[in-house]
């Protein structure tokens, strides 16, 4: 055990071995959702792990659990690569969307159209609104962040704060103006999406 390792598991109380290969598979499928690129992932997560192992005396055992600080850190790479390199792809859309949160929140529908199959109608719409939320500016890269880890991650308010380091009020009205934004960017395409059909949307000039 190097230096390093003393002085991290004095500060957490945790072996930093045991850290990293319970941490490690967490934390890439973490960056994977938003790199899409598993040798990025890597490359973020090694970073990441040094950086706290390295920097553990900065950490505050009152703000955060150490997984929090060590992801909140990886987050922070994955923006500055972001910026760097403006070609972070987002997650793909191809598998079906089944988040419940997504879908409690965006989609309403009427149930005049029965002869559709609900089901992918539903798929579609969160779909849409998934994507949409990933396809956010820069500019709007806090609500980005928040609506992802709410209505796709779906965790609690408490936890983005403390992930985040946010004061709660903070969080709920990020994500408060977030869904006001998604709401209004995708109103249109879900509510043609469900009164004229899927196949409809696809082929408009059918």
């Amino acid at each position: 055990m190097n230096r390093f390792e003393k002085k991290f598991k004095i500060a957490t109380g945790i072996d930093f071995h045991q850290f990293y290969k319970e941490q490690h598979p967490k934390l890439i499928w973490f960056l994977n959702k938003w790199t899409k690129d598993t040798e990025v992932s890597e490359d973020i997560a090694s970073d990441a792990f040094m950086q706290c192992l390295n920097n553990v005396d900065k950490y505050n055992s009152e703000k955060s659990q150490i997984h929090t600080w060590l992801f909140k850190i990886a987050h922070n790479m994955t923006i500055k690569n972001w910026k760097d390199s403006q070609k972070l792809q987002t997650v793909s859309m191809d598998k079906e969307v089944g988040n419940k949160a997504t879908l409690d929140l965006f989609l309403h529908y009427n149930d005049s159209k029965k002869e559709l199959n609900r089901h992918e109608i539903n798929r579609r719409k969160a779909e849409m609104v998934k994507k949409t939320i990933y396809a956010l500016p820069e500019k709007q890269h806090k609500y980005k962040t928040v609506l992802i880890l709410r209505e796709i991650d779906a965790m609690s308010y408490d936890e983005i704060a403390d992930y985040l380091n946010l004061n709660l009020s903070t969080v709920k009205s990020q994500i408060k103006k977030g869904r006001e934004i998604i709401k209004k960017n995708v109103s249109h395409s879900l509510e043609m999406i469900e009164q004229i059909g899927i196949d409809d949307i696809e082929n408009p000039n059918k």
